[in-house]
């Protein structure tokens, strides 16, 4: 359960940083990029990147705008997803 809300939130992560202004972006790339030690993991200024990288970086991304996930946002998750109201 854990790993599905995760992917979910690291996809809405992926839609928010759309959203966001290029400055805003970059900032969060700059972030993401210096605490990243693997350097196949980095994304690059212009946003590209490999698959993996994208991820990681959705992952993190997840994680700076909404925090670690509770044990309320699993079951919250667990429920809207029980009833199929996503």
């Amino acid at each position: 359960m854990l790993s599905r809300y995760l992917a979910f939130r690291a996809a809405e992560a992926k839609k928010y940083f759309e959203e966001l202004e290029s400055a805003e972006q970059s900032e969060y790339l700059v972030q993401y990029n210096e605490q990243q030690v693997a350097a196949q993991l980095r994304v690059s200024s212009n946003g590209k990147a490999k698959k993996a990288a994208a991820e990681a970086f959705a992952y993190w991304l997840a994680d700076m705008v909404w925090s670690k996930p509770t044990d309320r946002d699993l079951l919250n998750f667990l429920l809207r997803d029980a009833t199929g109201s996503r």
